[in-house]
């Protein structure tokens, strides 16, 4: 029979409250989970550490006031402490021969000089990885701790590649991520051209700038572009960009540099990228007859998702346009911007926006409502609160009928691939047949799928001359509306580079 709860609080090393629940059955399981819990590493090594050298110096301290009751030892209170001192540095006070010494000094022996090595190798880890870093060749450097940063470095890793980290947090989960992958954590502000000498940059085969703030990553790139003048060989680098007028600044300042540096840069957007490669996964066809589509949420990844529709469905050449409801609380503000922006997205989408906030929102009600009778309908889920998404999948994907419902987040978990996920199937399919999970992160940040085909590249090429021959003769992107990043560049310009 199971006792009642025990609820046990107590502070972790981050500094948050954790209440743990459980059984009296498990007492053994509880403890080791409460030891995990305090000393989880890097800090919990130190705590441990700390924790030696306190029982060190008072075991040495009970050793010697022991021994200076025997006949002859003449040991005062401060030779006490000073010779318990002295154990950290193997330098044991004089004491008689023919004495036996206590187990308490026994043991403070020889824990006290394992505290003093702990802390002289936890001194020099940080030295060790920034040489480590320098004398790195042939490697990647990525910029940014957050999602995006780490999920290039797993895939990075499981290629057995090396990789340098540059992060400016400080943060214990950070380091223990590291440690975990092997990587090379640098900490730094990698605006500063010293700290990407110091990741090896001027030998380094890519460069990653990895994060949404689109200023500290046009930052990173000028002070890469500096340090790559260095170098006998261009330099590749990512840069993750979601601000349009950030990206077409930065571009502009890069374009005219192209003759001074060796630095390649390639622009990416997790959202843009991830709407494609989604849209690829299903397979839809954008010509449809009986096809509602709905997209819920009109984060960045929404609103790449409607812009991807709208640009394939253009492809193929459709005299109609596709309907598309949209579900958010701007929802309407939304899509006035994406129209005023891309023109593609008035001429290729019927909208019709329901401005009804995540937390009021009945989905199934809505669903319902906008469905054409026997009509297929496709359902993406693109909050970002992921749990938020989950919920909300969850309660539209069980009802039976015409209904496929896709919902996005960064990273597949276990969870996840319960889910039917087109390639085979799973345990949950029977309840929730029409649900796919879409792992963002898991399928965008692979260093493969940011190299572009090699028409694209030579489109990129053209569009990058054609820039440059007419700012230097004087145009401005005020004039010309072609002037822009390729990344931002209309539809019809693009198609002009292909031909």
């Amino acid at each position: 029979m199971f006792y009642d709860v025990l609820l046990i609080i107590f502070r972790n090393m981050e500094g948050a409250v954790v209440v743990v629940s459980s059984r009296m059955r498990h007492p053994v399981r509880t403890v080791r989970w409460m030891f995990n819990g305090l000393f989880q590493p890097p800090a919990g090594w130190r705590r441990l550490c700390l924790l030696a050298a306190v029982s060190a110096f008072s075991l040495g301290m009970v050793g010697l006031w022991q021994l200076s009751r025997s006949p002859g030892a003449g040991l005062s209170a401060t030779d006490i402490a000073y010779g318990s001192l002295g154990l950290f540095f193997v330098q044991p006070p004089d004491l008689p021969n023919d004495v036996g010494l206590p187990i308490s000094f026994e043991i403070a022996r020889f824990l006290a000089p394992a505290a003093t090595a702990y802390v002289l190798a936890d001194t020099l880890v940080k030295p060790m990885a920034a040489l480590q870093a320098t004398l790195s060749r042939g490697h990647a450097v990525i910029c940014g701790s957050g999602p995006t940063a780490l999920a290039f470095a797993e895939r990075l890793r499981a290629a057995s590649r090396q990789v340098v980290l540059i992060d400016d947090v400080d943060s214990i989960e950070i380091a223990e991520h590291a440690r975990r992958l092997g990587l090379v954590l640098l900490r730094g502000d990698a605006r500063r051209g010293d700290v990407l000498r110091r990741a090896g940059v001027a030998r380094a085969d890519q460069l990653y700038v990895c994060g949404t703030a689109s200023g500290y990553n046009a930052a990173v790139v000028a002070a890469a572009e500096q340090v790559s003048r260095q170098r006998h060989r261009p330099l590749t680098c990512y840069a993750e960009e979601s601000d349009p007028d950030v990206l077409d600044a930065l571009w502009t300042l890069l374009l005219g540099r192209e003759h001074i540096g060796r630095l390649t840069v390639e622009f990416f957007n997790t959202a843009r990228l991830g709407a494609s490669l989604l849209l690829d996964d299903e397979r839809i066809a954008f010509a449809p007859l009986g096809l509602s589509v709905v997209v819920v949420g009109m984060g960045p990844f929404g609103r790449e998702l409607l812009l991807e529709l709208a640009r394939r469905r253009r492809e193929v050449g459709a005299t109609s346009r596709m309907q598309v409801t949209l579900i958010d609380k701007n929802a309407s503000g939304v899509l006035r911007l994406l129209q005023t922006r891309y023109g593609l997205v008035e001429a290729m989408v019927d909208t019709i926006c329901q401005d009804t906030g995540s937390d009021e929102v009945d989905l199934n009600g809505l669903l319902d409502g906008y469905a054409p009778e026997g009509a297929m309908q496709l359902v993406f889920i693109c909050y970002e609160d992921e749990e938020l998404a989950l919920r909300k999948a969850l309660a539209v994907s069980r009802l039976p009928g015409h209904r496929k419902v896709i919902v996005r987040v960064d990273r597949m978990t276990p969870f996840g691939q319960a889910f039917g996920s087109g390639d085979g199937a799973r345990p949950l399919d029977i309840l929730y047949r029409g649900l796919t999970v879409f792992p963002l992160l898991d399928r965008v940040c692979d260093p493969d799928q940011l190299q572009d085909p090699q028409v694209e590249q030579l489109a990129k090429g053209i569009h990058r001359d054609y820039c440059r021959r007419r700012m230097e003769a004087g145009e401005r992107p005020e004039e010309n509306r072609a002037l822009v990043a390729w990344e931002n560049l209309s539809e019809d310009f693009r198609n002009a580079n292909y031909e």
